[in-house]
């Protein structure tokens, strides 16, 4: 067992929740005011993507935020193929911590291409990342 990669990995996973349940309660505010039942009635069980449209329909009611809003919405698309990634796909922690290590992740996606001349089923390929990679993402500390 590599208790460098679950670590971090741990971390990250963390932290993408944090960030997740900040959104939901940035939406719970706007929409739902201080009524905390109906609030998880609608959120409870969304995700990034539908939070994220929910933002961006709430935002347009808050125009002098809305440049704010359109930021947020912003980081969250760029952050969320790499959240999805990391939370979806298949790891595997390989020498992750040691010396130029790293752990592999297979998006378990699969795409459908039609081309002219064929039709195929592909997958995205298979990406590494360092534990210093993992430091990027999650702003942990070295030590």
């Amino acid at each position: 067992m590599n208790n460098k990669f679950y670590t971090a990995f741990g971390c990250l996973t963390t932290a993408f929740a944090r960030m997740e349940g900040d959104l939901r309660i940035l939406i719970a505010g706007l929409a739902f005011k201080d009524d905390k039942i109906i609030a998880s009635v609608f959120l409870d069980n969304s995700q990034l993507g539908e939070n994220i449209a929910i933002l961006r329909k709430l935002s347009r009611k808050y125009w002098e935020e809305e440049s704010d809003f359109s930021e947020l919405i912003d980081l969250l698309e760029i952050i969320r193929p790499t959240r999805n990634l990391f939370i979806h796909g298949l790891w595997s922690p390989m020498n992750f911590g040691e010396p130029d290590g790293f752990a592999s992740v297979d998006d378990l996606r699969t795409f459908y291409e039609k081309k002219q001349s064929s039709r195929t089923w592909r997958h995205r390929q298979t990406e590494k990342f360092s534990i210093n990679d993992f430091r990027r993402f999650t702003m942990m500390p070295t030590g």
